[in-house]
């Protein structure tokens, strides 16, 4: 059982500047990082703790978010203002491959199978890339705001948080099917704007974060949210845990909330000077990746913390 209450904090000192989006790879041996200082850092976990030097630092501008291959643990891509989604291996010192999707990029997801990436831009755009080709083979318009999304277990439907009329926020159900996207049903799930969306790693609980400060809780099986919790603010990231009974969550307030990924209880908050801007639950360990916009006059950027059991 995890011991909540007795959590201990490591700073990660790899970024002079706040960090917009942090990641976990799929087995949990490299973090990655996308600081304003634009700069892509990886680190290396040892133990319970990164190494002091990140094993990889990568040299970019206006990026702001970044994703992992969905198992291959050295392959990753990441997007933001630039014109280019970018693919990269750990182990390489110049990108596999740079994808034009028009700029303003906001989201990018591996399809589970590692076959497709779906990248989202500020237009609403939703492009689908093979990356077995390194090439755009579909994309589609929507008539409203679109965030962020996630692709379903066998890589043929996206769900996409969406806001669409005023009062409501939805997510979409698009599917991917022949090359080709639809979205086949909306389904509304706040008063406000969907925002940000998680998955736990078996795909089969989804958790949905929106401006309405709240954070609902959804079987994928039958896309029913059957319980949700409230934030102080503005929702801004979740992760599950890698086992799935945890989710953890941030907001616009400093305070990392941790809920019990069934029910909505809380089992545990930390308070902390900064508001939080991303996290990462380790996929298999106890241990959670937080990036703060840290504003002391010796800022640590990103922290992590460990959970002991009991």
């Amino acid at each position: 059982m995890v011991n909540f209450l007795s959590h201990t904090t490591a700073d990660v000192s790899y970024h002079s500047k706040s960090i917009g989006d942090l990641e976990w790879n799929c087995d949990g041996t490299y973090l990655a990082s996308i600081g304003s200082d634009k700069t892509i850092k990886i680190g290396q976990l040892t133990d319970s703790t990164l190494s002091s030097r990140p094993l990889h630092s990568i040299m970019t501008s206006n990026m702001e978010n970044v994703c992992w291959h969905p198992t291959d643990s050295g392959r990753l891509s990441f997007c933001g203002d630039e014109k280019s989604v970018e693919v990269w291996d750990v182990r390489a010192q110049k990108a596999a491959a740079k994808i034009n999707c028009g700029g303003n990029l906001i989201h990018n997801a591996w399809s589970p199978n590692g076959n497709y990436m779906a990248v989202g831009s500020r237009f609403d755009h939703l492009f689908i890339i093979d990356m077995r080709q390194f090439s755009i083979i579909t994309k589609h318009k929507f008539p409203y705001e679109v965030n962020e999304f996630a692709w379903t277990v066998n890589s043929d439907h996206i769900l996409a948080t969406t806001g669409g009329e005023p009062g409501v926020g939805a997510v979409d159900v698009v599917s991917f099917q022949n090359n080709k996207l639809e979205v086949v049903s909306s389904v509304t799930a706040h008063s406000s704007n969907c925002m940000s969306i998680a998955m736990d790693r078996s795909y089969r609980k989804m958790a949905v974060g929106s401006i309405d400060f709240l954070v609902s809780l959804w079987d994928l099986d039958d896309l029913i949210c059957h319980h949700s919790f409230s934030m102080e603010s503005e929702v801004r990231d979740m992760s599950y845990s890698g086992d799935g009974k945890f989710i953890a969550a941030v907001s616009e307030d400093p305070v990392l909330a941790i809920c019990d990924a069934d029910t909505g209880d809380f089992v545990c908050k930390i308070n902390s000077r900064y508001k939080a801007n991303s996290l990462s639950w380790h996929p298999k360990r106890n241990l959670l990746a937080v990036s703060y916009d840290d504003r002391s006059n010796s800022p640590s950027y990103y922290k992590l913390i460990h959970f002991p059991n009991e």
